[in-house]
């Protein structure tokens, strides 16, 4: 990496890990423990490493270098070599785990070396590849741009041979930042695009919907940020501008159901589907709110109500929080001072409850960063700082290693996790008999 002078830093001790073994390592096994500069007195503008270590840098006057004193036995950079540019000026670089290198020259047009190969890692030559990108990364047999509109452009089949500039760009989905487990038992997404994706995981499925699938967004709607999904199948979703949309047509035989509508009056940052259909959301004001009249024929309800009685603890109230989950009779806040609060009273006939508890073990301030609560009561909890699962219990919470996640989402005994890496984990063997499930594995697709 580059410090804020430009002077090339690079990370000592960073053990090195296949992807599965990912969300097993601690953070001094995946961070490293310090950075050491490499050439002092030197500054650069990109810098991007692949294959053995190599490593290609922009220079501040646009220039291409290449770091000529690296293998696979040592990462430091101690010397360089100018590339001859052939009259193109580079505002980026990237390098593929292959050793290929791609740029991006002033126009904003993609460049591929050319001529690369095990014995000669600096190339031959440059070809230009039309583009409008402002960043570009390379990896296995692909090379992919970020237009100026945030979208993301790959091109397949590129590599280091002589004429391997790939095929067409297309336009890639991103993956998941945001994931609810349903009935089903099925995955609905939000991608790092804002889009919506479905993906059935149980024995009730609809034919020829095997992997991820597009799910169309509501009418108008450029970026959804946030979804959830009920016991039988609810969806309730919010975009960017805090507008709420329920997703009607849901059925045993049409699992994705057929359309979106909006819920007039709604401004709102996060939303949350009991498993008994109701509906609790965080406003834009961050003040808590649910669903009224909320019935079989009338899964939308009619409108919005204040939970007015305000959170308390030790004679210290609040009327705000920054993230909801219900399921299994409870509905659960996490309070702008990252504790765990819930809500008192709630019943078939009483959805709204009345009042707030704190949870003992879950009050400790500034220490949870997200909370979930299945369909048989359970609840699970994000550590604020080291990203673990914690359990909460009758004794307590207990800790559920390995496994760091950045977002996790608890159904009908049904767990899953996006971690930092946007991979989805789904939790194996969870049930009754075996409240802690035995270990994560990966949702492929």
């Amino acid at each position: 990496m580059l410090n804020t002078e430009g002077a090339l830093m690079h990370r000592a001790g960073v053990k090195s890990y296949s992807a599965p073994e990912s969300i097993t390592l601690d953070d001094a096994q995946r961070m490293g423990t310090e950075w050491e500069v490499d050439m002092e007195g030197q500054s650069y503008k990109h810098v991007s490493c692949g294959k053995n270590g190599q490593t290609w840098l922009v220079a501040q006057d646009l220039s291409v270098h290449r770091c000529d004193t690296q293998n696979a036995m040592n990462a430091r950079c101690t010397s360089v070599m100018a590339i001859n540019m052939g009259g193109l000026l580079f505002k980026d670089i990237a390098v593929g785990q292959d050793g290929q290198v791609w740029g991006l020259d002033n126009s904003r047009n993609a460049v591929h070396r050319r001529g690369i190969n095990r014995w000669n890692y600096q190339g031959t030559s440059w070809v230009t590849v039309n583009a409008d990108f402002v960043h570009i990364d390379v990896g296995d047999c692909q090379v992919c741009g970020v237009t100026a509109n945030h979208e993301v452009m790959c091109r397949q089949n590129v590599g280091t041979d002589p004429h391997k500039e790939g095929d067409e760009w297309n336009q890639v989905r991103g993956q998941l930042m945001d994931v609810s487990v349903g009935y089903g038992p099925v995955l609905w997404g939000v991608d790092y695009s804002h889009n919506v994706w479905f993906k059935q995981l149980g024995p009730i499925r609809q034919p020829g919907q095997e992997g991820w699938t597009e799910v169309n967004r509501p009418d108008g709607v450029s970026r959804m940020i946030n979804i959830d999904v009920g016991r039988d199948g609810h969806i309730w979703g919010v975009d960017e501008e805090n507008k709420v949309y329920y997703r009607h047509g849901i059925s045993e035989t049409v699992r994705r159901g057929t359309h979106w509508a909006e819920v007039e009056e709604s401004n709102f940052v996060d939303i949350a589907v009991c498993t008994d259909g109701h509906v609790w959301a965080i406003g834009a004001d961050q003040k808590i709110y649910y669903r009224t009249r909320i019935v079989d024929n009338n899964q939308v309800g009619e409108a919005w109500a204040l939970a007015e009685d305000h959170l308390c603890n030790a004679g210290t109230c609040q009327n705000t929080a920054t993230q909801v989950s219900c399921g299994g009779g409870n509905v659960l806040i996490l309070g702008e001072n990252q504790k765990v609060y819930r809500r008192s009273d709630v019943t078939n006939d009483n959805p709204a409850g009345h009042g707030w508890e704190s949870l003992p073990g879950l009050d400790v301030e500034g220490m949870w960063s997200q909370v979930t609560a299945g369909e048989s009561g359970q609840i699970w909890m994000v550590h604020a700082t080291d990203r673990s699962v914690y359990r909460y219990t009758s004794d307590g919470y207990q800790p559920i290693t390995p496994g760091r996640f950045s977002q996790i989402n608890c159904g009908n005994w049904e767990l899953v996790g996006v971690t930092a890496y946007n991979e989805v984990y789904r939790r194996a063997n969870y049930d009754a008999t075996n409240p802690n499930g035995d270990d994560w594995k990966q949702v492929p697709g």
